[in-house]
């Protein structure tokens, strides 16, 4: 199940709201719902780059307001933007790898590999590699972590068996 179909089998009126934005869209270039900019990524179908803009299908990304122009992507690869970036200021989406960094009061640091997953209504790091945590488990994204984007499951799949 995509980010589309799952948004709207849990929160149809969220998935309503985004439908009708994007048959009138806004005279800007950004659609932010309940203070959170909504975007989306999608590998294209030619498996040449992600396209990066609004969910018009579950299978089509168009690039912004202006122009009209619509990709076809991977269904399998349509992501969406979590809402925050990373410390390169790099945009977190869905199915994103990355290492979290975080600090004790004694100044310790703890690194985590995980890939960005949405569950329990949020975004939360699924462990790959951790030396306190199991793998498959989930921890919530505190603000008190330092985050790097350093690839996804869709282009580079080693990073989960690293």
């Amino acid at each position: 199940m995509n980010i589309a179909q799952r948004l709207k089998a849990e929160n149809p009126e969220m998935f309503d709201r985004v439908m009708e934005l994007k048959n009138n869209p806004p005279a800007g270039k950004e659609i932010i719902i309940m203070g959170r900019e909504i975007k989306f990524r999608g590998y294209s179908e030619s498996g040449e780059k992600w396209v990066y803009g609004y969910l018009t299908e579950y299978d089509e990304i168009k690039e912004s307001v202006y122009p009209y122009y619509n990709y076809e992507v991977s269904p399998e690869s349509v992501s969406q933007y979590i809402g925050d970036k990373d410390t390169n200021g790099v945009d977190i989406y869905e199915g994103d790898v990355i290492i979290m960094t975080e600090c004790d009061c004694a100044g310790r640091k703890t690194i985590y590999k995980g890939e960005i997953i949405f569950e329990g209504l949020e975004y939360r790091s699924k462990t790959i590699e951790s030396t306190i945590l199991r793998e498959g488990a989930t921890m919530s994204l505190f603000p008190t972590y330092e985050f790097e984007v350093i690839g996804n499951i869709y282009e580079k799949t080693k990073l989960i068996k690293q």
